[in-house]
């Protein structure tokens, strides 16, 4: 059996919001008329915590002067608060030395929970990403974040030390084959009202809090279910039910996995 599992996935249910309606403009290039703050600005380059300060301040100039709902600003608020955190990893990374960004400590390599966890260059341009451990979007131009490259496991630097979900590489051989039985639901309260992953205490008051993994039949909350949706295997093999189906995070990389290793049923 070999499903393919599309790689655009839902977003978690806490989206940073942005304070600007979406309108056409591009997010990582710069307007044609702030060309010549660019330096100032910091834009594309490692910037020390002095040159980010004066970045800053000189992007607050500019945001008060720019014209309301202007493209100009739109870039500028969006800039600015990528500086800012920009600024927060660069005094993160006083702290801690072991802090990729610090170029002496080496640590351009992890292995957490059999996740073997890649750095990730900064100010890489790419697709909107969100930690698979705290669910908050990963700012991947200005922070440090890692990769998993077995299962795509994606997470924040300061987020490593709390992984708690095992590689899907390690789960998938050490199964050897398939779930097949259609959702094995064992009930909420085998698992005493305990998401499967985190142990987050799932309230039965609120119907849409605990989510169902139709893949294990297990129940997870939110942070670990963001609802995106996979093909069964079991559902294929018993009733040739091709339907993509909600499964957690877990799930949804162990059959995504398998799938691009041909796991046998």
């Amino acid at each position: 059996m070999n499903e393919q599992y599309p790689d655009n996935i839902s977003s978690p249910t806490s989206v940073i919001s942005m304070c600007y309606s979406s309108e056409t403009f591009s997010d990582d290039q710069i307007p044609s008329t702030l060309v010549a703050e660019e330096l100032q600005l910091a834009l594309n380059k490692e910037a020390t915590e002095t040159e980010l300060n004066k970045a800053i301040v000189r992007c607050k100039e500019l945001v008060l002067n720019s014209e309301q709902c202007s493209v100009e600003r739109k870039w500028l608020v969006r800039h600015l608060i990528e500086l800012r955190l920009r600024l927060q990893e660069c005094k993160e990374a006083l702290l801690d030395p072991q802090h990729p960004r610090n170029k002496s400590s080496g640590v351009s390599r992890r292995v957490v929970k059999g996740h073997h966890l890649n750095l990730q260059p900064l100010l890489r341009t790419s697709t909107t990403k969100y930690c698979d451990h705290c669910t908050g979007i990963i700012w991947n131009v200005v922070q440090a974040w890692y990769e998993c490259e077995d299962c795509g496991y994606c997470c924040h630097h300061k987020c490593i030390s709390s992984i708690i979900r095992e590689c899907a590489h390690v789960v998938a051989s050490e199964k050897g084959c398939y779930e097949l039985n259609i959702c094995p639901e064992e009930g909420l309260s085998r698992q005493r009202y305990l998401c499967a992953e985190c142990k987050t205490s799932l309230s039965i008051s609120n119907v849409g809090e605990a989510r169902r993994c139709d893949y294990n039949g297990l129940y997870y909350c939110s942070a670990c279910h963001w609802s995106s949706l996979a093909v069964i295997p079991a559902r294929v093999v018993h009733n040739w039910d091709f339907t993509p189906y909600p499964v957690c995070q877990a799930s949804l990389q162990q059959l995504k996995f398998s799938s691009r290793i041909g796991l046998g049923t």
